[in-house]
């Protein structure tokens, strides 16, 4: 079946390869948000995030059909672009060989996000790309974030002359436009059912007629030129609408008001009386991001300036870990993990430089069922 907007399945079609990657549009808004999240994290610029792409192979055509992510956090070492220090390729190396044994899907490709000058690959990313698939298979998606316009993003591929550095075949990376040039393209394929004139005329000769025939023309009262039919009618029907919307107009106005009196004295009555809810100073959360989650806290929590040791105890059914979190744990924020069971605990606690012990704990739970 090919990719329309009742699928759910954008395609991207390289304009001189033969090659194609389909795009879930759900991925799109998932990896957009992700996306958006870092550029909104670092002041003018923003922060780049990165990680891989998963899906399996059409067999067929060999089209890339894509499913799935994980982004991989960077200690950002080097300032905010995606730039991996030893640490990182060391983790990236880590979770991609986790997914490439996975059974839902297997690593199909990378992504970044590109929040420097220009719209490119560079030497880094291409090392990358290399050493995750030297069988020269994979598909790199470059996304450029904007604050005031639907961001931009292309495919890159491998060519004659080894991955592409330049993106060619540019395309808006939002859900909404992407869905919009597959309508278009499904009803230029196969247009709405339309009547056409002579199966009209068929049906009206086949219809009998229940409209009475019209009345002879009316003379006018000083005997002049005859008056249409109807426009006496239309006159009156005319003013009746005006008068009819302005009614409901007045109506809603009203209604409108006293919806709003209303509600403004039970947000006074909800403020007065809601205790508000306890600060939470670390600001513990966890999310789903692909296959795994995400561990965050506030890295500009004043509290991490006074850590002696800090450290992340995670239980997952009846197996249990603990990860020790260091000065660039704490100032990233964020912690990957992958889990099986459908419950995870976290637990983060930390003792500060004066012996006081703080700890904040999230559960997370599955939508669905394992």
């Amino acid at each position: 079946m090919p990719p329309t907007a009742a699928t759910g399945y954008w395609e991207w079609k390289h304009p001189a390869l033969p090659v194609s990657v389909c795009l879930p549009l759900e991925l799109v808004d998932r990896l957009n948000a992700v996306i958006l999240r870092g550029f909104g994290a670092v002041p003018k610029r923003g922060a780049e995030v990165g990680g891989i792409l998963l899906g399996r192979k059409r067999p067929s055509d060999g089209a890339f059909l894509l499913d799935d992510f994980i982004e991989i956090p960077c200690e950002y070492a080097y300032g905010p672009s995606y730039l991996l220090s030893t640490a990182d390729l060391q983790r990236f190396q880590e979770v991609f060989e986790q997914a490439a044994t996975s059974p839902t899907g297997r690593p199909l490709g990378l992504f970044r996000s590109h929040t420097r000058d220009g719209f490119q690959l560079q030497d880094p990313d291409r090392q990358l790309f290399a050493r995750c698939f030297p069988n020269q298979d994979g598909v790199f998606l470059l996304v450029k974030p904007s604050p005031f316009r639907t961001s931009t993003a292309a495919f890159l591929l491998y060519s004659a002359e080894g991955l592409e550095m330049q993106p060619s075949g540019e395309f808006p990376f939002r859900s909404k436009g992407l869905a919009k040039s597959l309508s278009n393209q499904d009803s230029a394929v196969e247009p709405a059912a339309a009547v056409a004139p002579a199966v009209a005329q068929a049906v009206a000769q086949a219809v009998p007629s229940t409209e009475q025939p019209p009345p002879p023309p009316l003379a006018s009262a000083a005997g002049a030129s005859p008056v249409a039919p109807g426009t006496t009618a239309a006159k009156s029907s005319f003013w009746g609408y005006v008068l009819a919307w302005l009614i409901y107009t007045a109506a809603v106005l009203v209604c409108g008001g006293v919806a709003g009196y209303r509600y403004a004295q039970f947000e006074v009555l909800e403020k007065k009386t809601a205790s508000p809810a306890p600060p939470s100073p670390l600001g513990l959360s966890v999310s789903r991001s692909g296959e795994a989650l995400q561990v965050r806290w506030d890295p500009a929590s004043p509290l991490l300036d006074l850590a002696r040791s800090a450290r992340l105890l995670i239980r997952e059914g009846a197996a249990s870990q603990t990860i020790d979190l260091n000065l660039n744990h704490l100032r990233q924020g964020v912690v990957l993990y992958r889990h099986i069971a459908p419950e995870v605990q976290f637990r983060f606690e930390l003792t500060t430089s004066d012996g006081r012990e703080l700890s904040e704990s999230v559960i997370w739970q599955s939508a669905t069922k394992f």
